[in-house]
């Protein structure tokens, strides 16, 4: 319904004539109902927030953040970690395994050997 056909059919046959103080106050009727049917609008779309909602996503911005700052602070001392403890455990353990690998070896040999030495006198 437009503006003019709601003030047409709220001027009915009995009501009389139409000032211009009736005319601009259908009009300020009817811009105020648009301007609140926008703002309701918006509200329903997420355009517009009310305050508990704004609270509530303040408050969840302050966890994430504070999430994020612990994650960072707890990746930063597992890096230091690794830096400081676990990288020269691993160079210590493959220094140890090249120079015990050799050893091994010649373990190894010598129980073929013997294995073999000791199969042979059996038959």
């Amino acid at each position: 319904m437009t503006c003019l056909s709601y003030v047409l059919a709220t001027a009915g046959p009995g009501s009389g004539p139409l000032t211009g103080a009736d005319i601009v106050q259908y009009v300020i009727t009817a811009v105020n109902l648009g301007v609140l049917g926008i703002v309701f609008w918006l509200f329903v779309q997420g355009k517009i927030h009310s305050d508990s909602e704004l609270s509530r996503l303040t408050a969840e911005n302050a966890r994430l953040v504070a999430e994020k700052t612990h994650a960072e602070q707890m990746r930063d001392d597992l890096e230091r970690i690794a830096r400081d403890d676990l990288i020269p455990l691993l160079t210590s353990f493959t220094a140890t395994s090249s120079a015990l690998l050799p050893l091994l070896q010649d373990l190894v040999r010598q129980r073929e050997g013997r294995s073999g030495r000791d199969s042979g006198a059996r038959r």
